[in-house]
């Protein structure tokens, strides 16, 4: 069933406004951002700075934004013979010291490429503030959760524990993801479910997952990866960005992200 675009912001809006005690600390809905067709200018990083035909990273109007309502951001890698590369990455602090620990994200998101039967992933991941331009979200290890889009009318969720977990989406039509994430290592936190609104415990070092507001996936965050203060595992307050990276060489692989959010819990 194809769902309103509309339905799903105002179903998002709500999601978000639900949350115990939250804090909205970060939001971007690309409608104070840059003329449509042209590359955004308040990304933390953004690749390509000016676009190449098939490497697009550009604002879109009101009639192209399938994720949402007004502009929205288009993500497009289709050079499978190059290995250029499309990112999208936000600092969501303003330091080290202001990482966080408890947090949720959410955005809308819609498939906008052709549908390909090669599983070329646009990820996105969060992890560790960097307060550059550099690229952050380029590198697995960096990314302390990690959601691949793929071009197959598919999110995969990846897991610690190798035992991934893959959703089918309706192509070209909208879709919201809510992430909660517990990166203390010794206490769990209490959030609202965004399908029942009861009260629901996420233990640490642990991430879950909502697909269109029903729960799609839990697993521990990347214990192993390195932080400025250990591993994952042994520190906390290792979350200040967010971003998204396409795969090397992808077969026209595109997506339309709006709406995106970063809430402390």
């Amino acid at each position: 069933m194809i769902t309103s675009k509309y339905f799903l912001y105002c179903f998002a809006l709500l999601l978000l406004s639900s949350s115990v005690n939250a804090e909205l600390i970060f939001t971007e809905s690309f409608e104070n951002e840059s003329n449509e067709g042209e590359s955004p200018y308040k990304a933390t990083v953004i690749r390509p700075k000016k676009n190449t035909p098939g490497v697009s990273c550009v604002v879109v109007g009101e009639a192209q934004n399938l994720a949402g309502v007004g502009k929205g951001i288009f993500l497009q890698d289709r050079l499978a013979e190059a290995n250029a590369t499309v990112a999208l990455e936000y600092d969501f602090v303003d330091s080290i010291s202001e990482q966080i620990s408890a947090l949720r994200i959410d955005f809308n998101f819609s498939r906008a490429g052709n549908k390909t039967t090669k599983k070329d992933a646009l990820y996105f991941g969060a992890g560790e503030y960097f307060g550059s331009d550099s690229l952050k979200m380029n590198s697995k290890s960096r990314r302390y959760l990690q959601v691949d889009f793929l071009s197959s009318d598919a999110v995969k969720f990846n897991s610690d524990s190798g035992k991934d977990r893959t959703a089918s989406i309706e192509p070209l039509s909208p879709n919201t993801l809510t992430i909660f994430v517990n990166d203390y290592d010794n206490k769990s936190i209490e959030y609202e479910h965004p399908a029942t609104n009861e009260s629901t415990i996420l233990a640490a070092n642990t991430v879950v997952y909502y697909l269109n507001g029903r729960f799609a996936h839990e697993t521990k965050l990347d214990l192993d990866d390195l932080t400025v203060s250990g591993t994952v595992a042994s520190s906390e307050n290792n979350f200040g960005r967010i971003g998204f990276y396409s795969q090397s060489k992808s077969d026209n692989n595109a997506w339309i992200f709006d709406h995106i959010r970063i809430t402390k819990l």
